[in-house]
């Protein structure tokens, strides 16, 4: 299964390795190179690895402003905190959310960043059993 949700993530097409990512800023007139590893070290964005490459969200960098991280992607981080690895970060931006009428909150975080931001809250409160 862990396989699988891997593969749906890679095959997505959401994600993009450093370099990949650096291209397609500089082709909009951007260098974010030097800026790409800050901004993972301080948890504005995240990245995972696979095949021994870094993996870095598409959708975590707005293209309107410089391609510079969406603020609600760095508070979403703060709320996994070092909860959620690189991956389990990837799991939940891919996948269908009852809170977000079943989109994802990839889909939403550029369109509607604060109901992003609840559903993050929302994923990381404690399961009550009755």
């Amino acid at each position: 299964m862990l396989a699988e949700a891997k593969a749906h993530v890679i095959n997505s097409k959401s994600y993009a390795s450093a370099k990949t990512l650096i291209d397609i800023a500089a082709s909009s007139g951007y260098d974010i190179g030097l800026h790409l590893r800050d901004w993972e070290g301080d948890r504005l964005i995240f990245a995972f690895n696979h095949a021994g490459v870094d993996y870095f969200p598409l959708y975590a960098f707005d293209p309107e402003h410089e391609f510079n991280p969406y603020t609600a992607m760095a508070e979403i981080l703060v709320i996994f905190g070092k909860e959620k690895s690189g991956w389990e970060c990837a799991f939940w931006f891919e996948g269908i959310n009852g809170f977000l009428s079943g989109k994802a909150p990839k889909d939403l975080i550029a369109v509607d960043p604060n109901l992003t931001i609840k559903a993050a809250v929302l994923e990381m409160q404690p399961v009550v059993h009755g």
